[in-house]
């Protein structure tokens, strides 16, 4: 799968999984990390029937997008 970035300059940079950090949580769900000078994007693959850990943010925004299946 591939991602692309477009920057001021009009330029676009294209990402591999390879560029990513890729790790595995406890509870299953697959998380590619792409980290940048100014905000990161977070690809996660959640298993079904999965429960997320909490957690808080004071500074930063996070949004989250469903591209496939439902949140209940």
């Amino acid at each position: 799968m591939y991602k692309w970035i477009e920057r001021d300059s009009g330029e676009v940079d294209i990402l591999t999984k390879l560029d990513s950090i890729s790790v595995t949580k406890e509870n299953k769900t697959k998380v590619d990390y792409y980290v940048f000078d100014e905000f990161e994007v977070h690809l996660n693959r959640i298993p079904p029937n999965s429960k997320q850990e909490w957690h808080l943010h004071k500074i930063i925004e996070e949004v989250l997008v469903v591209t496939e299946g439902q949140n209940e």
